[in-house]
């Protein structure tokens, strides 16, 4: 399969929806109401070929945050939010009208970061 271009969307973001609840919970919030911790865009590939039982395109990205405001949390399941770490790959194919996409959600602990034992419940950053 030819394609034109792949590419990856990776973000952490503060959400509604909740597992805890199910289909009982809040939808999910507007893309543009959701706090962000981080949001990077990247083209894996442009212009190549996939083939069946073939080499998987390899692709990274740093887990970093990108908004001034805020650093990166633990991933999260509560009852009222979530905090949700998230990839999206793009693939546009050569002539076709509708891209290929799929979605993977992750769990990440983040270094240094939560609770300290030494101050008690106070959060470090």
């Amino acid at each position: 399969m030819a394609f034109e271009s792949v590419d990856l969307e990776a973000e952490s973001y503060m959400d509604t929806v909740s597992l805890i609840r199910g289909n009982l919970g809040r939808p999910a919030m507007p893309k543009d109401r959701r706090i962000y911790f981080m949001i990077k865009q990247e083209r894996v590939q442009e212009n190549g070929m996939l083939f069946s039982g073939g080499d998987p395109l390899p692709f990274s990205f740093k887990l970093e945050p990108t908004e001034e405001k805020t650093g990166l949390i633990d991933s999260y399941v509560g009852v009222d939010f979530s905090i949700l770490y998230k990839i999206t790959v793009t693939m546009k194919r050569k002539g076709g009208e509708k891209p290929l996409e799929t979605v993977a959600k992750f769990d990440c602990r983040v270094p240094n970061g939560g609770v300290s034992p030494e101050l008690g419940r106070r959060n470090q950053s």
